[in-house]
């Protein structure tokens, strides 16, 4: 079989979902990852998905290292001054419940204040079942843990955590990745009309502006690969017949070029 002609155009729903191997998704994205490798198929991304993707990576850094630290640090601190408890005792099962009440009610916050970001407890839930895990293994060695040990744990952790997703991104933005810039710009007279269309919001409606002006200027075909099924996929009939775009989950991408 001769080598599929065309290129993948990847949403930021796709790339964040790799940077933060976000485990439900992860698998379709490698998976896509393979057939483009295999068929050398050229993946890019739009400059307007970078600005965003590193918009997002810079948030969840934020988020973990100056929010969250200090807010699991005060928390547990306060319950043991309440309960009479000393710093210096050892972790038990009373601070992984209100460790358990902290971070959900952060995921609660995340989810209510942009249901569209459900990205950014992904790394949350890494570092809590990272916690977990740790604290769940000393209790099975039957090993002790200061609440101050713990603490510097945690930061450990999340440090190694944040360093891990800026260094992807740095991949990323020296294209030393599997995914190129794209220099093409977004028409805003077609961006326009994916809002109008599809109620494709901005940044998206850009996104996808910009693989229909790499569709029209390189004369390739050009499938955009999303994981956004309640603003994108589901009008994807509509922008393939406005636009002749197609649009599809990175586990089928490969079967619209084969």
């Amino acid at each position: 079989m001769s080598r599929p002609k065309g290129c993948f155009f990847l949403d930021s729903s796709v790339v964040l979902s790799d940077i933060f191997m976000e485990q439900t998704r992860i698998k379709r994205i490698n998976m896509m990852k393979t057939d483009a490798e295999y068929y050398n198929i050229p993946c890019y991304m739009p400059e307007s998905v970078k600005v965003e993707v590193y918009d997002k990576v810079m948030e969840v850094c934020d988020f973990l290292g100056n929010k969250i630290v200090g807010v699991i640090k005060t928390a547990l601190e306060d319950s043991r001054r309440r309960r009479n408890v000393s710093l210096n005792a050892s972790i038990t099962s009373k601070d992984i419940r209100v460790l358990e009440d902290v971070i959900s009610e952060h995921h609660k916050i995340k989810v209510k204040s942009d249901p569209r970001r459900f990205l950014l407890p992904t790394p949350l839930t890494v570092i809590e079942e990272w916690i977990i895990e740790m604290i769940s293994d000393k209790m099975r060695k039957r090993e002790t843990v200061s609440l101050t040990e713990f603490e510097s744990e945690i930061i450990k952790e999340i440090i190694k955590t944040v360093s891990t997703f800026e260094e992807v991104y740095q991949l990323l933005e020296l294209e030393e990745g599997y995914i190129k810039i794209s220099k093409d710009q977004p028409d805003p007279s077609v961006k326009e009309k994916l809002e109008k269309l599809a109620n494709v919001h901005d940044p998206d409606s850009k996104h996808i502006a910009s693989a229909i002006s790499h569709q029209e200027a390189k004369k390739e075909k050009t499938i955009y690969v999303t994981l956004d099924y309640k603003t994108i996929l589901s009008n994807r009939e509509k922008i393939w017949k406005m636009f002749r775009l197609e649009c599809c989950d990175p586990l089928y991408a490969i079967y619209h070029l084969i």
